[in-house]
C-alpha cells in the first residue's frame, strides 16, 4: 500500500490485521491449474468493471488480484457453493460470502492481494463507489484525503470474514463519509 505506515506490531495505522506487505509465500503466481483460469478471467472482469466486488482495478492488477483470490477461494469450494466460473463476473461480496466460508486468515490474504499486485485497496474501493454512482469524483478525492490508511482494509477484512468491523476504523470511515458527502 503506497503511503501506508506501520507501527511496531506491523499493522497500518494501528488497525488490527492490516499489514503493510503481504506474506510473499502465501501465493506463488502461475501455480493454479488450467481449470482455474475461467474463474480468474471472470473475477478479473468483475474487478475491471468495478462496483460489484467493492473494488475497481485496471486490467493488469485485476488479473493479478483475481489469480490470488481464486487460489485462496479455490474453484472447487466456489462450485460447491453454487458459484460457477461464469457467475463470478457478476458476483457481489455478499453473494461470495453466502456461497463459501471465508475465515479471517483468508480474508486477510484477499485484501493483501491488492498490495501484492501493485494495487491500492482504498483507491480500488473508492473507484467502485464512483463507478456505481454512490459518490462523485470530488467526494472520492475528499474521502481519500481524510480517511486514514488501513481503515477500509480493516473493515473489508472483517466483512469478508463475517465479523464485526473494528469500531475505530468504522467510525473513521463514517466520519469521512459525513465530512465529504454531507
Amino acid at each position: 500500500m503506497a503511503g501506508c505506515s506501520a507501527d511496531r506490531d506491523g499493522t497500518a495505522e494501528g488497525f488490527p490485521g492490516v499489514t503493510t506487505a503481504p506474506d510473499p509465500n502465501v501465493f506463488l503466481p502461475g501455480t493454479l491449474d488450467a481449470g482455474a483460469q475461467p474463474f480468474v478471467d471472470a473475477l478479473a472482469t468483475n474487478f475491471v468493471e468495478g462496483g460489484r466486488l467493492a473494488a475497481r482495478l485496471d486490467p493488469e492488477p485485476a488479473a493479478c488480484v483475481a489469480e490470488r483470490w481464486i487460489a485462496v477461494l479455490e474453484p472447487g469450494r466456489l462450485e460447491a457453493g453454487g458459484l460457477a466460473s461464469g457467475s463470478l463476473g457478476d458476483v457481489t461480496l455478499d453473494r461470495l460470502r453466502q456461497a463459501i466460508d471465508i475465515d479471517a486468515p483468508r480474508a486477510a490474504v484477499l485484501i493483501d492481494a491488492f498490495a501484492a499486485c501493485d494495487g491500492d485497496y482504498e483507491t480500488a474501493f473508492l473507484e467502485s463507489l464512483l463507478v456505481v454512482g454512490q459518490i462523485t469524483l470530488g467526494e472520492q478525492v475528499c474521502i481519500a484525503n481524510v480517511l486514514p490508511d488501513g481503515a477500509l482494509e480493516s473493515i473489508t477484512r472483517s466483512v469478508l470474514a463475517g465479523e464485526e468491523p473494528d469500531e475505530d476504523a468504522a467510525a473513521r470511515y463514517g466520519a469521512a463519509l459525513d465530512q465529504c458527502t454531507g
